[in-house]
């Protein structure tokens, strides 16, 4: 007998062994059983994921013996017939070479026949989008209203050049890729199967280069036992299927994330060796980024990254160097570069000068690291408490949120809030923010949306859990009066100061309600002023730029949390 290829020999004969697809085949099992059973179908998904195969099974569960079932027996004629491919009741049509409007019209002629054997006639349509517009048409009319012993099975990799009119008269089921831990337990069970011994770490390489194709996978894995499986090194199968090497990928993001820019130009220049494709090198680079940023933050990554725990330990310990803002600004650069490197007409070109720039970037350094830093140092005696510096300044690194460190001009001033002062300075935030009174718009606002839109243009005079006074433009005052209004208000006051707290509206005129406006405005200017001058003067923040040669172009104030 002829040797038959792994994707053939391993294709799937119940709704069972489809791998990752358990959404579909639950469904059509259900149905199944419940007789629910439709007069079309069309399977959508990229090639390889089982689209055909589960058209097969379905063919199968309609006309077994036993049937229709959700679990077709693979033993009676009619099974055995669809899965050699000669049964007189399925039919399999290839859309690409029957797309014209006589081939349709042949087939509206065939559906009025009973079927020969089994209980239906099934058509099987592959890449159904390739019929013409007239062919479409023509199937129209019989899709719509088929004989009751004939079910339509189409199977296309792309359902948006399908008419709306076609789609709308099929039940649509959304093939997906399958999860690369599922790819990889499958060419496991498989080499198991075969009696083929291959290490855990090719597996891998095949299952990535697969993308979520088991057809793909299974190719790939035929190729590999054909080369020698049990011989074959990592470089062999590297060069055979034409890929990036994940531990080459690793240290390019490694000499990246030390800004070593010599050395990323050295690791770029390798991959001439390799036969890879930009998109395909960019998708792996933006994954690997993605899976270090999982590593850093995740209290259990080997659940959320795909990988051998040797390559797991490797991607902890470039984590623990490097700060989560860093590892994000390089996936936000990679991700924002996307359109330049898939579009240009030299993408590689355009690759290498993309990791050029990130490894030209210096690292981020939270501003809290940096803080405590400098409370390292000045314990170790490395600097005076309120400013010089004992040693030589290390190498300027970057605060997050700011920008890239330059020589301090005379006038330049620290912008940061230092420890001790910041309780102080946040509660004068607080105050001048008016906190409760945004509290209590905002739950006006819950209860009733007019009546908290109305409050915002109040101007609180008094908020205590005894009285409530709020001054009111006239005309808001007077529409606050309405009953549904009131009454929200009332509630929410209650809700945020306490069911003792007294309310009273105050009417103003236009002019002394803006006056006030402006009043309260200028207040809370003026304690924004002092906060961030405060702040300037902080000699934390001073001796940070001194030791950093570090400027400082933003300050944020921070609320305090209850």
């Amino acid at each position: 007998m002829s040797y038959i290829v792994l994707a053939r020999k391993y294709r799937p004969q119940t709704f069972d062994q489809i791998v990752g697809q358990a959404h579909i085949t639950r469904t059509l099992q259900n149905a199944l059983i419940s007789g629910r059973i439709s007069h079309a179908y069309l399977f959508c998904g990229t090639r390889g994921v089982g689209k055909t195969s589960a058209a097969r099974i379905l063919a199968k569960a309609l006309n077994c013996a036993q049937g229709p079932t959700s679990t077709p027996c693979g033993e009676c004629s009619s099974c055995k017939s669809i899965a050699a491919g000669n049964s007189v009741d399925v039919f399999e049509i290839d859309g690409a070479s029957n797309t014209g409007v006589d081939d349709v019209r042949q087939l509206r002629e065939n559906v009025k026949y009973a079927p020969s054997s089994g209980r239906y006639k099934v058509y099987i349509i592959d890449e159904v989008h390739m019929l013409s517009t007239n062919a479409f048409n023509a199937l129209l009319k019989t899709l719509e209203e088929p004989p009751p012993h004939v079910v339509f099975i189409f199977a296309t990799t792309d359902p948006h050049k399908i008419p709306d009119t076609i789609l709308s008269r099929c039940q649509t089921y959304e093939f997906k890729l399958i999860p690369l831990t599922l790819l990889l337990d499958t060419l496991k069970s498989i080499c198991a199967s075969e009696g083929i011994q291959m290490a855990e770490e090719l597996l891998m390489l095949i299952a990535r280069k697969a993308e979520g194709s088991m057809r793909d996978g299974l190719s790939f894995l035929d190729q590999t036992i054909s080369f020698g499986a049990d011989k074959i090194t990592r470089e062999e199968l590297i060069e055979l299927l034409g890929v990036i090497d994940r531990a080459f990928l690793i240290g390019l993001v490694e000499t990246i994330l030390d800004s070593d820019v010599p050395g990323v130009l050295e690791r770029f220049e390798a991959t001439a060796e390799f036969r890879f494709e930009p998109r395909q090198f960019y998708q792996d680079l933006v994954e690997l980024l993605r899976d270090l940023i999982v590593v850093k933050v995740s209290k259990n990554p080997g659940r959320l990254v795909v990988a051998p725990d040797s390559e797991l330990k490797q991607l902890g310990e470039i984590c623990r160097s490097q700060s989560f803002e860093t590892l994000q600004r390089q996936f936000d650069g990679l991700i924002q570069a996307e359109n330049e490197v898939l579009r240009a007409s030299h993408p590689r070109l355009v690759l290498e000068m993309l990791l050029v720039k990130m490894a030209h970037d210096q690292p981020i350094v939270p501003l809290d690291g940096l803080i405590a830093k400098l409370d390292e140092l000045i314990a170790n005696g490395a600097i005076a408490p309120g400013g010089g510096q004992a040693g030589p300044k290390p190498t300027p690194q970057r605060a997050a949120g700011s920008a890239s460190p330059r020589p301090r001009s005379a006038k330049a001033a620290p912008q940061a809030v230092s420890r001790d002062e910041a309780p102080a300075q946040t509660q004068a935030a607080n105050e001048s923010a008016d906190p409760q009174w945004l509290k209590l718009v905002e739950a006006t606002k819950g209860k009733r949306l007019s009546a908290g839109a109305l409050l915002d243009n109040g101007v609180p005079q008094q908020l205590s859990a005894d009285l409530v006074r709020i001054g009111m433009n006239p005309t808001h005052l007077s529409l606050l009066g309405r009953a549904e209004d009131n009454e929200a208000l009332l509630d929410a006051v209650a809700e945020v100061f306490g069911a003792d707290a007294r309310l009273e509206l105050i009417a103003l005129d236009n002019g002394s309600s803006q006056q006030q406006a402006r009043s309260s405005k200028k207040k809370e200017s003026d304690k924004l002023r002092t906060i961030k001058r405060q702040a300037l003067e902080s000699p934390v923040v001073k001796d940070a730029l001194e030791l950093f040669n570090g400027e400082v172009v933003d300050i944020r104030i921070q609320r305090q949390r209850k």
